[in-house]
């Protein structure tokens, strides 16, 4: 049974993907139409060249159907381009999601977006783990540290105890 088959029949739990999109799915809008759907998935890792080989639009349509995933606990999004404010979105829409882990992304849009997904971040109601490992903003004035101070909230189920944690995760993400 091919990936898509066991997505769209509800008989995976966990994806991992980190092949190029081609190498995976024959129609990617297919993919996206199984997630929307599926109710059984808890975890999502994507990484290497999988986000990468999306064009602009297949990302943003990527995340707003991991959004869509009622049953979505931990996702990892990981070595590609995105933009931030779908980043927010796939946020306020996954009402289940648990942990969120961004690494080795860059992270596209301007202060008012990075504004929009921290608020994300801080109003949702079972995010309990967040982490950002080196990732940088596309324009080099923005800075990331409301994202990792938001982080902080989550770490270790509560909000850190240590100042210098802050500076551990900040070194992470420069």
């Amino acid at each position: 049974m091919t990936l898509l088959e066991q997505i769209q029949n509800n008989d995976i739990v966990d994806i991992h993907i980190y092949t190029l999109a081609d190498d995976v799915f024959e129609r990617i809008s297919l993919f996206f139409d199984a997630l929307e759907s599926n109710t059984s998935i808890e975890t999502i890792r994507l990484e290497k060249d999988f986000i990468g080989d999306l064009r602009n639009d297949a990302r943003s349509k990527l995340l707003y159907s991991i959004g869509q995933v009622k049953s979505l606990k931990e996702i990892t999004l990981c070595d590609g381009l995105l933009q931030i404010n779908d980043i927010a979105k796939m946020i306020s829409n996954a009402k289940n999601l648990r942990a969120l882990r961004l690494k080795s992304l860059i992270l596209q849009g301007i202060a008012s977006d990075f504004d929009a997904c921290e608020s994300a971040l801080m109003q949702h109601g079972s995010i309990k783990e967040f982490e950002i490992d080196n990732c940088s903003a596309a324009i080099e004035d923005i800075s990331l540290e409301k994202l990792v101070k938001a982080g902080q909230k989550f770490s270790a189920g509560g909000p850190l105890e240590s100042p210098g944690a802050l500076n551990a995760q900040s070194a992470m993400s420069a």
